[in-house]
């Protein structure tokens, strides 16, 4: 009888030996952190403060320098600030506009340069079938094969063996460099402590207590990755 083995691992699934995981849906809190270096790994929300992880407080920024960047913007009132819509700035130079994110205008009379929303780019995070085209399906991360398709870890190169993306965007598959064969090939082990943040975009934190890899917004967070429950797939 033939059958297929899936392993639960918390929210990280092991598939006929294959690592599968899914981009959490929310950033992990900066609360989560209790070490300056893992802080620093979201230094874009998060910042070290007095031996905490805190969220970043734009408005404890006093020059543009130290304003216009992770979420912050510097106003006309020499104020830092929570960014809000790019119309709401402008600066003496574009790279002004570049630095919280958003597009210039035209120099006005005031010889500032207005913010402004970067036209719409075509999105590159839909299901790879989604792409007619093999320009875009590349830049999809996916891989061109008459149609678009998923990538799998055989098609990478050693400087790029990490993860792959599925079908579907959020869903990744784990992968290894096996240097006895020179190939990229599925991961049999979990995300490791260096790879729970950058694997996961943030979604994800390490466990010191239970050195497991946990999605931060899961009810299941508490749940022991490396070995929660075992089911059989009878074909």
């Amino acid at each position: 009888m033939n059958y297929s083995t899936i392993l639960l691992i918390g929210l990280v699934v092991s598939i006929n030996g294959a690592i599968t995981y899914k981009i959490g849906s929310e950033v992990c809190s900066c609360d989560t952190f209790s070490t300056s270096a893992d802080c620093g790994q979201l230094a874009s929300s998060c910042e070290w403060v007095s031996n905490e992880c805190q969220d970043i407080n734009c408005t404890t920024k006093t020059t543009i320098g130290d304003c216009n960047k992770n979420g912050c913007a510097f106003t006309t009132a020499s104020k830092c600030e929570k960014k809000t819509s790019c119309a709401n700035y402008k600066y003496d130079s574009t790279t002004g506009c570049n630095n919280i994110g958003c597009d210039a205008g035209t120099k006005g009379t005031d010889n500032l340069y207005p913010c402004k929303d970067f036209a719409a780019t075509t999105s590159y995070i839909k299901d790879c079938g989604t792409y007619t085209a093999e320009t875009d399906c590349a830049a999809a991360s996916c891989k061109w094969s008459t149609k678009c398709v998923p990538k799998t870890c055989a098609d990478l190169t050693q400087q790029t063996c990490t993860n792959i993306r599925g079908e579907v965007y959020t869903n990744r598959t784990l992968c290894t460099w096996d240097a006895t064969k020179s190939v990229c090939a599925d991961a049999t082990t979990g995300l490791t402590k260096s790879q729970c943040l950058s694997y996961t975009f943030g979604t994800y934190s390490w466990n010191e207590d239970s050195s497991v890899c946990e999605e931060c917004s899961s009810s299941y967070g508490e749940l022991i990755i490396t070995s929660v429950v075992l089911i059989n797939l009878f074909l």
